[in-house]
């Protein structure tokens, strides 16, 4: 009996081999900013699928998170060697290459995206706005607003839009309403660099701890 009940233990210290465990775990820890234990958590999973084009593309999410911009930008384009046509990597690394100030690359980048859907729409106005561009991004934020009359357009991401393009108060009354739907969006409010427009707001900071994010 004693020996089962350590083989039991035994299975229960042993470490889990499962990528996509590794995998959600690691954008958990990221969106909490706990980003030495997701970047492990990102390598676990990277090593047990090397191959993954979804497991390489989310290792660039962590350090996008973390604002290692250099490191996300090599990691995305780790899994654009995997696949060329993976849309969501040509946008994650636009994103990447704003960060690292690299405005003009992160446009062209969008250019190379075969997506046109509501997503890839916001993300070119975030990429306009931090160009200087508000008469575009602005233009692009209109067109959204109404399309979401007619199909789903996210809350979080109307909300981001106008707080880039200077609209707090609007930013915020879209947030209020996204948290009262419990919106996916909300999640990387921690970490997110779209919301560095409203971090010195204490409305942030109030928003932050009625999602446990403070």
């Amino acid at each position: 009996m004693a020996n089962g009940r350590t083989r039991i233990q035994a299975r229960h210290r042993a470490p889990v081999r499962y990528a996509t465990a590794h995998h959600w775990y690691a954008l958990l820890l990221g969106s909490q900013a706990r980003f030495p234990e997701a970047r492990a958590e990102a390598e676990q999973a990277l090593q047990l699928d090397p191959a993954s084009r979804v497991i390489n593309n989310m290792v660039g999410v962590v350090l996008l998170q973390s604002r290692d911009y250099p490191g996300a930008i090599d990691a995305f384009r780790k899994t654009l060697d995997l696949d060329e046509g993976f849309a969501s990597a040509h946008e994650l690394l636009a994103c990447a290459y704003l960060g690292a100030g690299r405005q003009a690359e992160a446009l062209a980048e969008l250019g190379r995206s075969t997506e046109s859907d509501v997503k890839h729409a916001a993300l070119r106005a975030w990429v306009l706005a931090e160009m200087g561009d508000l008469t575009a991004a602005t233009r692009l934020l209109r067109d959204l607003e109404e399309r979401s009359q007619r199909e789903y357009v996210d809350l979080g991401m109307l909300a981001a839009l106008h707080a880039l393009t200077g609209d707090k108060d609007r930013a915020f009354a879209l947030l209020d309403k996204a948290y009262a739907e419990r919106n996916w969006s909300l999640r990387d409010l921690k970490v997110s660099p779209v919301w560095d427009p409203l971090r010195s707001d204490p409305r942030f900071s109030r928003l932050l701890r009625r999602v446990n994010l403070d």
